[in-house]
């Protein structure tokens, strides 16, 4: 059993291997003018040491990303009926802000200090983002369905991407398979 493997295994090495030379060829004339090329165009190797970069780190973030993405179409029916009602406290909290704000002066003039500053900004954003909170609501809706559209649209050219990967990768192994498969003809 083990002279079989050795004699199959030695025949498809020489089978692969005028392949083999020819790959070593042409790799090894690639490298040269890749050389050639860098030594003579700083930029393009510039650029392709920053694509590179760039692709090792998209590969790093990408579980991270995929991970925020699939949280965010997990959470975003909550997040749009935490918005409604929001929306709809709208006109008792319009109503609570001037004495609010009221307070918050006195408490300003208590700590006047960075405390009472802290506390005059979140009133004042608070009461900033309550009289437009129309406006807010219109503003994150539009921001959010372009967010989202954005990565639908990168998500679905990814997957093409692996489609094209996919089919040839295929096709390879299946040149290879037919090449193996004439030469186990031809060897007997």
């Amino acid at each position: 059993m083990d002279g079989n493997k050795k004699r199959r295994t030695k025949r498809q090495a020489s089978a692969v291997e005028p392949v083999a030379t020819q790959v070593l060829k042409l790799t090894e004339r690639f490298f040269a003018w890749t050389a050639e090329l860098f030594k003579n165009h700083e930029w393009v190797a510039k650029l392709i040491a920053i694509v590179t970069v760039a692709m090792g780190l998209f590969r790093i973030f990408w579980p991270i990303i995929s991970f925020g993405i699939s949280v965010f179409r997990i959470l975003w029916p909550v997040i749009q009926k935490a918005w409604q009602w929001f929306g709809k406290l709208k006109a008792p909290l319009q109503t609570l802000m001037p004495i609010i704000k009221n307070l918050g002066s006195k408490i300003l003039f208590l700590a006047r200090g960075p405390i009472g500053i802290l506390i005059s900004v979140v009133i004042s954003l608070a009461l900033i983002i309550v009289k437009n909170w129309d406006t807010i609501w219109a503003k994150t809706k539009e921001i959010f369905g372009k967010v989202a559209n954005w990565i639908s649209q990168k998500w679905d050219l990814i997957q093409a991407k692996f489609l094209i990967v996919k089919t040839i990768v295929k096709t390879a192994i299946s040149k290879f398979s037919e090449f193996e498969r004439q030469n186990r003809r031809q060897n007997g």
